[in-house]
């Protein structure tokens, strides 16, 4: 599968937080120079404009940023029970010059903190995928 994104996403280990609407936690899952992957507690209707605010050092960069994909992902466990989780993507549309190059920067730190053996290498070639003829069979009927 050829590969869309313009950059490379980095997975972000640790947990991470920033915020989208200004109120709504949101755990960063990975990010890249233009976009990031966010685990949020409500779901992000899909091509509407947001803003968010990501942590860098001692302020926040505000970015805003327009989800392409919310999707259910499963559960949390939380203060009050379980609690629904969706994963969102989103793309950067607007940054401000100074919050771009802190963002570049904090991408960049990011990427070499992985270390060369924990960065998947890009899938090449064709995927196998194992159909099960049963379950085709079934879905015939």
């Amino acid at each position: 599968m050829m590969e869309r994104r313009r950059s490379q996403r980095v997975p972000v280990s640790k947990d991470r937080f920033g915020r989208v609407k200004a109120t709504v936690p949101a755990r960063i899952v990975d990010i890249s120079r233009h976009g990031v992957q966010l685990e949020v507690p409500a779901a992000l209707r899909p091509a509407v404009e947001c803003d968010l605010t990501l942590p860098f050092g001692t302020r926040d960069l505000r970015i805003r940023a327009k989800v392409h994909r919310c999707r259910a992902m499963g559960f949390s466990a939380s203060d009050e029970g379980q609690r629904l989780v969706y994963r969102a993507g989103l793309e950067f549309v607007a940054v401000a010059k100074a919050d771009r190059e802190a963002l570049f920067y904090l991408v960049d730190h990011l990427e070499d903190d992985l270390g060369a053996a924990e960065k998947p290498e890009p899938r090449k070639g064709p995927v196998k995928v194992k159909i099960d003829s049963g379950f085709i069979r079934r879905l015939e009927e």
